[in-house]
């Protein structure tokens, strides 16, 4: 499935319903991180250019939530969503006070998220990724990116717990921690198995039970731990 191509998103869904009649649990885990060549050892340079920006952007957040409209509605009763997320994501490297107010407003909705996406993408067209208007300059859109996602993943629970046709229907965003990929050039320090576990865990949340809702549901989870992300904790020294 491309998570930039809506008809593809579409007929994978289509063939789950046909073949499953329904879907237990979704984990968006598409991102991309995009470098400038590089001219010598070691990582290359973070790519801030306005393509990268919009690129970044149509991958990790609105192919993302291309992907929730779809499958959505195909949720079962006691689903679980995972939106793999970053530490990247955290609110402590957005400087710019006047988007961070909006994206932490209790009554955030989904298309404010997106037309805080959008807004971002134009402010990149005068270059450098917005990192002027403090916007973050570590890996820059990607971290864009991940705060995005942490911030409709709050939303998303919102509007499933207002969801009164299914029970039980949990979402949280979380980070796999600094995991040896080709993203990073296998440089991590955790390995696969390691960053697994914590959307596997939120994966297989029990069914919530006795009146009492299952946790964490909404929040953004680190090694299986819930951190305060509206307070801008869970950032790593760059």
């Amino acid at each position: 499935m491309d998570v930039n191509d809506k008809k593809s998103i579409e007929k994978a869904r289509d063939f789950i319903k046909e073949k499953h009649g329904g879907l237990d649990v979704l984990i968006n885990n598409a991102g991309i991180l995009k470098f400038v060549p590089a001219t010598g050892p070691g990582l290359p340079a973070i790519d801030r250019s306005f393509e990268a920006v919009k690129d970044t952007i149509a991958t990790n957040v609105t192919g993302v939530l291309d992907v929730c409209n779809a499958f959505f509605p195909i949720l079962r009763d006691h689903a679980r969503i995972v939106n793999v997320s970053s530490e990247l994501g955290s609110l402590a490297y957005l400087k710019n006070e006047e988007v961070k107010k909006l994206l932490t407003k209790g009554d955030l909705t989904v298309k404010e998220v997106e037309q805080a996406a959008a807004d971002y993408i134009k402010i990149s067209e005068k270059g450098n990724a917005g990192i002027d208007l403090g916007y973050p300059e570590q890996f820059g859109p990607y971290g864009m990116s991940k705060i995005l996602l942490n911030a409709v993943s709050r939303v998303q629970q919102r509007d499933l717990d207002q969801d009164k046709t299914r029970t039980d229907l949990v979402v949280n965003s979380c980070t796999p921690g600094y995991v040896a990929t080709d993203l990073n050039n296998n440089s991590g320090h955790r390995t696969v198995q390691q960053g697994a576990d914590t959307p596997v865990y939120l994966a297989t949340l029990p069914p919530s039970s006795g009146g009492k809702p299952v946790e964490p549901r909404g929040e953004y989870v680190d090694e299986r731990k819930v951190v305060n992300w509206l307070a801008g904790d869970g950032w790593v020294q760059m």
